[in-house]
């Protein structure tokens, strides 16, 4: 099955920062399996938005 958390049922109407966002989906208290990060690199160095996601996943959700 796959799922995706109702951000709005936080009340988030500024959440953009993938740090953010996985912070959010923990506060849910559901359980994931996986967790797949989209971040668009329109525009900008696909390398800068790598390192983006990996640093809030590491401090946002290690293990």
């Amino acid at each position: 099955m796959v799922t995706a958390p109702d951000f709005g049922r936080l009340g988030l109407t500024d959440c953009h920062a993938v740090a953010d966002k996985l912070r959010a989906v923990q506060s849910l208290g559901d359980t994931y399996d996986l967790v797949i990060v989209h971040r668009d690199a329109d525009g900008m160095d696909p390398e800068k938005r790598y390192r983006e996601v990996a640093e809030a996943v590491t401090s946002e959700w290690p293990g």
